[in-house]
């Protein structure tokens, strides 16, 4: 088993990076900020997740509804509700973490 590494607490719901690189997420998901590909009502977690089977994550931030996260260093991944571009996905909902492009 790995320890935990770093968390981010969001509005409703958490996500945790674990030594190995995993990520896991839990709580309110009506937006895909769990990062699971399901949305609305019943997708919530009461438990910590698995996000995907890869590894390699770090520097996360979770917020109102959305997810952000490093992926091996330094690709950008966003997921969740995109309210005013701030996932820079041009999205309204993303709910499995998406690699964010530089224009």
């Amino acid at each position: 088993d790995s320890d935990w590494a770093e968390v981010s607490v969001g509005n409703e719901h958490s996500c945790a990076t674990r030594t190995d690189g995993t990520l896991w997420c839990w709580g309110k998901n009506f937006d895909g900020e769990l990062g699971q590909g399901t949305t609305g009502a019943g997708t919530d977690l009461a438990v910590p997740t698995q996000v995907g089977n890869a590894g390699g994550w770090s520097g996360l931030s979770a917020g109102f509804g959305y997810t952000c996260a490093l992926r091996d260093g330094s690709d950008l991944y966003c997921w969740g509700k995109d309210m005013a571009g701030r996932l820079g996905l041009n999205n309204l909902v993303q709910p499995i973490p998406q690699k964010v492009q530089l224009p």
